[in-house]
């Protein structure tokens, strides 16, 4: 795993969970992920092409997390009361913004996507 490639996906989940959803999250342990399987209940993935690189990013929120945090009421100022098309909406909206973020940041460092 290349912390190149890696870092700007890391800094662009920090921001636009901050600015977009008020949460301040910490980083974990960053690991390759195994399988085809997500692991959170509802996930977001986006795939990257480029000339030297290609891949997907993808994230991923328990229930739990998104009642938890106020992921869906922090961003749209509604609460929920279960899983539904306008929580998916949201994490593919974060899944865009994310992704847009690093690749600003992949952009500048003559990474392009």
């Amino acid at each position: 795993m290349n912390v190149e490639f890696v870092n700007p996906f890391i800094n662009a989940t920090l921001n636009v969970l901050r600015t977009m959803a008020q949460i301040e999250a910490m980083p974990g342990k960053v690991s390759l992920k195994n399988g085809k399987r997500s692991i959170g209940d509802v996930t977001g993935i986006i795939g990257l092409a480029g000339k030297e690189v290609k891949g997907s990013f993808a994230i991923s929120f328990s229930e739990s997390c998104i009642r938890a945090r106020g992921l869906h009421s922090n961003m749209l100022g509604e609460e929920i009361n279960e899983l539904s098309g306008d929580i998916m909406d949201a994490v593919g909206e974060l899944t865009n913004m994310i992704s847009g973020g690093a690749k600003a940041e992949l952009d500048e460092r003559g990474i392009f996507f």
